[in-house]
């Protein structure tokens, strides 16, 4: 045991390592400290980087994964290490994709197979470094910038295709997963990259728009986890306004561009009008520290950003504005609308064309009078109770009235079980306590965003806790195995479940932190991304548990009809354990569903998510209530004994016990005694079952047999008392 304690301590140590792997450095210890002008040795990412002059670099030819080329590190004046430069590293397949750019003439069929090959190269986890994202993002410039759709010399099918396969791309290298890489690419290569990039594909859309008028495609959408895009061409006497979304609630993203924006027609008649909202642009974008200019005095970015272009370029500033409604991510104050202009000096954001129309806490509506990239930027709010994580009200009340079953049914099952001596009744509430706690710091901790280190320990702290729930459930599927099928759960005591609930999942999430910790927390909540690796560390255990327990607890059911078929006494004492199977079965997957409805709420702020997973929730709080407290042999006991008729009924659900009392006057005395001796036996071997060290481990068969725990007629012949003999009787009877 007190190597278990040790090994619980170790891990716990090796975490906080990996999470806070920098000492604090006091004041007395930066006094002694000399002055040096070197960078000191250093190993970082499986790279010995030697101590060199300040305002100096060193390399090394090596490459992460199977990226090929240089990887630099530069010695600030400082004497302080920059982040290691991989804008060299390049996979083999994107830097023989660069080099076919060279080879492009101006055939359509040449510029579509190029951006297909790209969209396989550029999908989620396959970028490596920053040198793979500044490949792909080249590659797409050479595809978007003169190609074959300014003449549109193509059929409308290699129009389409190749516009899809772009649009896709771009979709793909926007993916929060590259989020880092992005990061990389503003310290090191481009701080205006993002910006560029957004700006590149504006160009591209007027190209299409263009296109799609020639070839008389009359519109086109795609909507996807991050980028949603509209495009539509009309006649020039169109009366209808371009809205998209067209069917979005009143507090979502819309754009609205008015008919009368439309002032002037290309020569085949038509005008058109491309929207795309980019759903994760606002989390790529270069932080101030990086790029000074993408900061404005109105505040931050508090909104996805929309694209709005028009064919043929219509007169600027519009007489009659287009209308934007831009969904808040956050609580903010001062909402002002700002166009991206990547020219300006000191921001790339002015709010010279826009005005504020109204707002509320969710949702900011605004005109603006140019078609170009626009975004929402509000002062955020400081105060501690603002939800800075997309939690509405309806999420919350779900967690919270979840919460309370919980507490509930850990509350009744530890009343009922004082005693502490069940081992499924300690199981059960080790499931539950993990649980709650979980509950608690989701509810607590998951917008610590202000401190870094506190959020990503909170982030850890609830894959934990989460992945522990369902290491619990797997716990308690074992301890059902080791009754049902062994007939004994002597062979593990809880120090063993502790083992695989709480032990097993830490053992998990260390190696994680430790490998990936700098995924751990996010700058809108504390968590991990579903877009980022790490999290395969809480699905792929996850997985795994639920098949082994619907494994192992198919394996109980099967030994329980088993023994149905062959032992029915056996049966019937292990069928108080039917409720226990039950349990489990049924709150195992609704644990994953609601996982996965938290997770993909939380990271698409979606209002219909909200409320399924606030239903979803209260669902299975109700479920783990019935099955785990008021189904419970302790507490329906407990239950009985408080509020049935007669304790001796309650014990004997035959009934005979109360039968026998009633009956007692119709009997003669040996069979009043033969009876209530058989009424004695089986309140005994009821009480005795009750009374076990496990509530739901009743007696097997072949145990019962072992005990002589069979309901027999017992008549033992027993002495009436007789009074003393008087001179007239000469004898007493006995009986």
């Amino acid at each position: 045991m007190r190597t278990k304690v040790m090994l619980v301590w170790l891990c716990g140590v090796l975490v906080a390592y990996w999470i806070s792997p920098v000492s604090p450095v006091t004041e007395a210890s930066t006094a002694t400290q000399p002055t040096t002008t070197e960078c000191p040795k250093e190993t970082l990412d499986g790279y010995d980087w030697p101590s060199i002059s300040a305002g100096t670099n060193t390399s090394h030819s090596g490459c992460p994964g199977v990226t090929l080329g240089t990887v630099y590190r530069f010695c600030r004046s400082d004497a302080t290490w920059e982040v290691a430069d991989y804008t060299r590293c390049v996979s083999p397949t994107l830097a023989s994709l660069n080099t076919q750019t060279g080879n492009l003439d101006g055939s359509p069929s040449g510029y579509l197979h190029l951006a297909e090959d790209l969209q396989n190269a550029s999908k989620p986890a396959k970028l490596v470094v920053s040198g793979d994202l500044l490949t792909a993002v080249t590659i797409m410039y050479a595809l978007v910038e003169d190609s074959f759709l300014v003449t549109c010399n193509a059929t409308s099918a290699v129009v389409m295709n190749f516009t899809e396969a772009v649009l896709i791309s771009a979709r793909q290298l926007l993916d929060n997963s590259y989020s880092s890489l992005w990061t990389e690419t503003h310290q090191v290569s481009d701080v205006d990259a993002i910006f560029t990039f957004l700006e590149k594909l504006d160009s591209f859309y007027g190209d299409v728009l263009s296109c799609f008028s020639l070839v008389n495609i009359t519109e086109y959408s795609l909507v996807t986890e991050n980028l949603d895009v509209a495009i539509e061409v009309f006649q020039a006497n169109t009366s209808e306004a371009f809205i998209f979304p067209s069917n979005s609630n009143s507090d979502a993203n819309q754009a609205t561009v008015p008919v009368a924006v439309f002032t002037e027609a290309d020569t085949s008649g038509h005008t058109a009008a491309c929207i795309v909202w980019y759903k994760s642009a606002s989390s790529l974008l270069p932080s101030t520290d990086i790029n000074a200019r993408s900061a404005h005095q109105d505040g931050q970015i508090n909104s996805d950003v929309v694209s709005v272009t028009l064919h043929p370029t219509q007169v600027q500033p519009f007489n009659e504005p287009i209308t934007l409604r831009f969904s808040h991510h956050q609580a903010g104050n001062n909402p002002v609308c700002a166009l991206l202009d990547v020219s300006l000096t000191s921001s790339v954001w002015s709010d010279s064309e826009c005005e504020t129309v109204s707002t509320t806490s969710d949702v900011t509506t605004c005109n603006c009078h140019h078609a170009t990239n626009f975004a929402l930027l509000t002062t955020l709010n400081d105060d501690d109770t603002v939800l800075k994580v997309p939690l509405n009200a309806i999420m919350v009340t779900g967690v919270v009235i979840s919460l309370l079953f919980l507490v509930a049914t850990f509350v009744l099952l530890l009343y009922v079980n004082r005693s502490l001596e069940s081992d499924w009744a300690l199981v059960v509430k080790c499931f539950l306590l993990t649980y709650i706690i979980g509950q608690i710091t989701f509810l607590s901790g998951i917008n610590s965003t202000e401190n870094q280190m506190i959020c990503r320990f909170v982030g850890i702290l609830l894959h934990y806790l989460y992945l522990s729930v369902f290491f619990w459930m797997l716990a308690q599927a074992v301890l059902l195995q080791l009754k049902i099928v062994h007939a004994s759960a002597t062979s593990a005591t809880i120090s063993h479940y502790c083992l695989l609930g709480w032990v097993t999942p830490l053992l998990v999430v260390a190696s994680a932190a430790g490998l990936k910790h700098d995924q751990y927390g996010h700058d809108k909540y504390c968590w991990i991304s579903i877009w980022n690796k790490v999290i395969y560390a809480f699905i792929g255990p996850a997985a795994f548990v639920i098949l082994v327990t619907f494994v192992v607890t198919y394996s109980s059911v099967h030994g329980y009809f088993s023994i149905k078929k062959t032992d029915q006494k056996g049966a019937a004492e292990m069928g108080k354990l039917k409720h226990a199977f039950r349990a489990p079965m049924i709150t195992l997957p609704l644990l994953m569903i609601t996982w996965t409805l938290k997770a993909f709420a939380i990271e698409l702020r979606s209002e219909a998510l909200y409320a399924i997973f606030a239903l979803t929730y209260i669902i299975q709080g109700m479920v783990i209530f019935v099955f785990y407290g008021v189904l419970d042999n302790q507490v329906q006991t407990l239950y009985r004994s408080k509020f049935g008729h007669n304790h001796k009924a309650v014990h004997d659900s035959s009934g005979r016990a109360w039968n026998d009392k009633v009956e007692t006057n119709k009997t003669s005395p040996n069979n009043f005694r033969a009876s209530s001796m058989t009424s004695f036996s089986s309140r005994a071997s009821e009480s005795f079952a009750t009374n076990r060290n496990d509530s739901t481990a009743s007696l097997s068969s072949s145990t019962a047999r072992r005990l002589n725990f069979q309901k027999k007629t017992l008549v033992i012949p027993l002495k009436r008392p007789v009074p003393s003999p008087t001179p007239s009787q000469t004898q007493g009877t006995s009986t």
